[in-house]
Formats: structure tokens, sequence, C-alpha cells
């Protein structure tokens, strides 16, 4: 009966079996577009960092209960920036390193310090804008893939430690020092930072890499590009006037051994640890490829859930049932009259049947007794 009634109905059974071949076909379209999505967002968050999880100092909320010792109120009125006690010390970072040795393959501190400014070569009345920063040698040695090492050496935190050295990119030796990136080794330039001039001498030249996003914020001419001018972590402390600590760090993880979205949260835990009984101030950790992989995680749930969701048939598309045809004719000529079908008959009841039903129903609702019947 089944194939009689597909043969019978060929249109709205092809549009039926179309239906289901479009619909398993848009389910696997969009679980191969989500993986590819995936592997797309991870491959291009590893070239910016995706193995970096940055540890920051924050203000710790009402809410935040899980982080705090128990008897420890609070600050109603929190200060804007956390003093030198709240930082992230070397002896935190050090016990980090000692017990996670092989999750962690280096951790880069930096200190911003801001810009400096100096005199073109060749012509006094332009100026030349760097950004100073100090920074350790591990971070600068993670630079060396993308701006390498030219002439000098990078900077060495022991060697280089209370020194006014510093390593600048080949365009600020074009800019500010003049001549070739080989020949400026050793030689002094003295910028204005903070109003304050400040004497450096080049310890080494580094790759320039042009900046893609330099013409979008004006820095499309020569003159206004700014590089990065680094100089050793303890000499940018005393410049900016900071503390011993740091306010943020980058752990850089093994991305290769260790999965870097879960790691995230054993980093925030141990350096929260150590503020438990700070009133104001915690520490959280983020990092790139975990946000990348929430934000794949929920395009990829909801493409899913919008193709599951089932969509009415347009109109157009629509099988319109027709009503069966019934042919007559009509003084020699031929008409179609639509024909439905009779209603269904109530088969005839036997007298046997009969009786039974009469003497249930006199059961089941005795006639009244009136007085004149007594």
């Amino acid at each position: 009966m089944a194939l009689t009634r597909v043969r019978s109905n060929k249109m709205r059974s092809l549009l039926t079996m179309l239906g289901i071949i479009i619909g398993i076909a848009a389910v696997i379209a969009i679980e191969t577009v989500g993986n590819s999505m995936t592997g797309s967002v991870m491959d291009s968050m590893s070239g910016m960092g995706a193995s970096n999880i940055s540890v920051t100092v924050t203000q710790k909320s009402s809410s935040d209960t899980s982080g705090t010792s128990q008897g420890v109120q609070l600050r109603r009125f929190m200060d804007s920036k956390p003093s030198d006690a709240d930082l992230i010390t070397d002896a935190m970072i050090n016990d980090f390193t000692a017990a996670f040795p092989t999750q962690v393959h280096h951790i880069e501190l930096t200190q911003q310090v801001g810009s400096g400014t100096t005199a073109k070569y060749g012509d006094p009345t332009t100026t030349i804008t760097a950004t100073v920063s100090g920074i350790n040698h591990a971070a600068l040695a993670a630079r060396d893939d993308d701006s390498q090492i030219l002439y000098g050496r990078w900077l060495d935190d022991d060697r280089d430690a209370g020194r006014k050295v510093a390593c600048v990119s080949e365009k600020f030796v074009e800019q500010a020092i003049g001549g070739s990136a080989q020949d400026a080794i050793g030689k002094a330039v003295t910028l204005t930072i903070n109003q304050n001039l400040y004497t450096f001498y080049i310890q080494g030249v580094y790759k320039y890499t042009e900046d893609s996003y330099s013409g979008m914020y004006g820095g499309s001419d020569d003159d206004s590009i700014q590089t990065d001018f680094y100089i050793p972590l303890d000499v940018a402390k005393a410049i900016a006037g900071a503390g011993a600590g740091y306010q943020s760090i980058t752990v850089v993880a093994n991305g290769g051994t260790v999965n870097v979205t879960d790691f995230v949260n054993t980093v925030g835990d141990f350096f929260a640890s150590y503020y438990t009984r700070n009133d104001s101030w915690t520490v959280s950790a983020s990092s790139p490829s975990r946000s990348a992989a929430i934000a794949v995680s929920v395009t990829a749930r909801v493409c899913r859930l919008e193709a599951s969701v089932p969509r009415p048939m347009p109109v157009h598309a629509r099988v319109r049932r027709r009503p069966l045809l019934t042919r007559r004719s009509n003084q020699g000529g031929i008409i179609w009259l639509p024909k439905f079908p009779a209603k269904k008959q109530q088969a005839p009841v036997s007298a046997r049947s009969a009786r039974i039903l009469s003497a249930v129903q006199s059961i089941s609702n005795p006639p009244l007794t009136t007085p004149s019947s007594l």
C-alpha cells in the first residue's frame, strides 16, 4: 500500500525526498564550516600569541569571595591603582616557574615608559618619536622570529642591569642617527621623555617590520613612523617611577604539550592564592586562544541551532491536494465534477442485539415510580 501511495503521489514524494536530502546536506555543511572556522581561527591566533596568558592585577568585586579568605572584609572605597605591596613580585614568578617547569616556556616582563622624542638626523626642525619600554631578555628573544637582531645583541637581564643601553630598529637608525645600522652600534642617542633628557647607547639594531595598521592612524609618512625603543627593565622602572613588582605579566606556555585553554585557570588560581588576604586586589588570567575557542564554539553552536530550526515550506512549493474528479455526461458533453468520499454508514443492528441493548438501558435508567402507579 505504501508503494502504491508513493506512485500515485509522485510530486509529493519527490519534494519530500528533496527536503530530506537538503536538510542532511545543510547539517553536514554547517559541521564542516564550523570545524574549518575553528582551525582557521586557531591558526591565525597562533601567530598572534595563542600560547600567551596575560596575568593582571585587578580589583576585587563584592561577588569575588572564592579568592578571599574567611574573615577578610573588602574595602568599600578602593584605590584606583594597586600599591607596590599589591603587585606581582619576582618571588611569586620564581615560585610559579618552579611549580610548572614543563608547562611554562618563558615569562615576558615589560614596563611602559612612554614616548621619547629626538631631532631627525639632518633636519633638526623635524621630531622623531619612539615608544620607550623596558623589557626582559626572554621577551626580546621571542620577538626574534619577526624582528631578528641584525647587529649587536639583545639586552641581557644580568649584564645590562642598570646600564643605559638600548635596542633600536633600523628605521630609527635611519631617522635619528644616520649612517648604516652596523655603524650605529655604540653610538649615543638622547631622548626627551616626560620633559627630561636621557642618553642611551645603542646595544643592538633589529630588523624593522612595517606595521600593516600604520596607515589607519595617519602614520603613512616616513617621519611619523614610531618604532619600539627597548631599554633594560630596571632602568625603565626607575624612569617611570614604578615599584619593584609588576601589574601585568605574560606567561608563555609550551603550546605543543600544554592545553592553553585549560592552563589559563591553573595560572589564575596560582597567582590569586597570594591575594586571599588582600582586601582590594586579586589576579585574573586570560588568553587569546581561550577567547577565540569560546567565540568559535558559540558561533558553531548557533549555526547548528539555526540549521536545526524547521523552516515553513514556501507557498509556491506546497502541494495542494486536489479533490477526486468524477466523469459525468451532460447531453452529449463531458464535465468533471468533484467527488467527495461518502460518509460511513453504521452497520445494521440485529433484532437480538436491539433487545439486549434495550434491556441494558432499562436497567441503568429505571422508570420513575409515581403515586398513581402504586
